[in-house]
């Protein structure tokens, strides 16, 4: 009994220690696939297609430039900042209208004044019409945007510098000798040696274009030593807004062979009937040699220079501003009478200049 008892004891005990064990061994087995499944190692995703972000960037280096590259799956383009060029807003991007001219008195600056009456009740004004600028970006690579809404520079109209050479006009003769061009800078005019019955007989140059005029240069030199004319037979050079009837305004330089004197003068219309207010200047005798002569315009005000002196100022005596009207430029010989002896007279005008600083 005592031998029975005995080995039924220690298999008892072999039973409790192989349970332990199957219950330890289970019980790794189940942690171990635990974490298989949460924590999967190289050997178990490297098969397994890789996850996609909703949106993955590559971004380069931003170059000197700031441009920057922006690449995804499906689509690949470069970004950066606005590039533009600069931009000088001058008159000729700005129409004005309605009433008053605008006075543009520099380069940075317009001057309004209100007309003196309306139609019936409506509004009377003086407008630039303003476009949208975005200027460029600076060194600094900033996009600087005007104000809230716009940057705008107004500038005077066209008026930048311009070289007017013999081509750029018509010349033409009545009851004359006709209008020499030696070269692209000069012309040459002789007076007719007689007239008509009493008809002004000349040659003339006239600009094939207009222009806005706030500034002239040229030289003149008059050649004229027999004086016994009238008050028509004249040399002139000058700025007209009508080459029609030359009943409007101008501005000029002329040799009055009745007299042997030059003179700066201004002409406009009065409204009446085709009449003219006329001024001159007197500036020096004739010469006979050549001379630099300028003509600055500003509003209703023209001031003459000879050889760089200022001689004085004209004012039209309306005071309109006279600086947004399209103007031709003009050389022009006349001979009204017969009875004196113009032979060998001559003008010699060279070296156009327009708005020249």
């Amino acid at each position: 009994m005592i031998a029975t008892a005995s080995n039924s004891k220690k298999t008892s005990i072999m039973l409790t220690i192989t349970l332990i064990l199957l219950v330890t061994m289970t019980s790794a087995l189940v942690s171990s696939f635990s974490q298989s499944s949460s924590n999967p190692n190289s050997e178990t995703t490297i098969d397994q297609p890789p996850k996609e972000s909703p949106l993955p960037l590559s971004l380069t280096a931003i170059n000197e430039t700031n441009n920057f590259s922006v690449t995804n799956s499906s689509n690949k383009y470069s970004s950066g900042i606005l590039s533009s060029v600069p931009i000088s807003l001058d008159a000729q991007k700005l129409s004005s209208h309605r009433g008053y001219f605008i006075q543009q008195l520099d380069l940075t600056q317009f001057l309004f004044s209100f007309p003196d009456s309306t139609n019936q009740g409506q509004i009377a004004e003086s407008d630039p019409t303003l476009p949208l600028i975005i200027t460029s970006n600076n060194e600094t690579g900033r996009l600087d945007e005007a104000n809230s809404t716009y940057n705008y520079s107004p500038t005077p109209p066209n008026t930048f510098p311009i070289s007017l050479d013999t081509s750029k006009f018509e010349v033409y003769t009545y009851g004359g000798h006709s209008v020499q061009q030696p070269d692209l800078n000069q012309f040459l005019f002789s007076l007719p040696e007689n007239t008509n019955q009493g008809q002004i007989a000349g040659s003339d140059a006239i600009s094939l274009d207009t222009y806005i005029i706030q500034k002239i240069d040229f030289d003149v030199t008059f050649i004229a030593p027999k004086i016994g004319a009238t008050g028509f037979d004249e040399m002139v050079i000058f700025a007209a807004s009508n080459t029609t009837t030359y009943k409007g305004t101008e501005l000029g330089i002329r040799l009055d062979l009745s007299d042997g004197f030059i003179y700066g003068y201004i002409q406009e219309p009065t409204g009446d009937f085709g009449d003219v207010n006329f001024q001159m200047q007197e500036l020096t005798p004739n010469d006979g040699t050549i001379h630099h002569y300028t003509l600055i315009m500003l509003g209703s005000q023209v001031s003459v220079y000879l050889d760089g002196i200022n001689y004085g100022h004209l004012n039209y005596p309306s005071n309109e501003d006279y600086s947004s009207l399209n103007f031709s430029i003009c050389a022009v010989v006349h001979k009204f009478t017969d009875d004196w002896d113009s032979n060998g007279d001559t003008m010699i005008v060279e070296n156009f200049f327009l708005n020249q600083q």
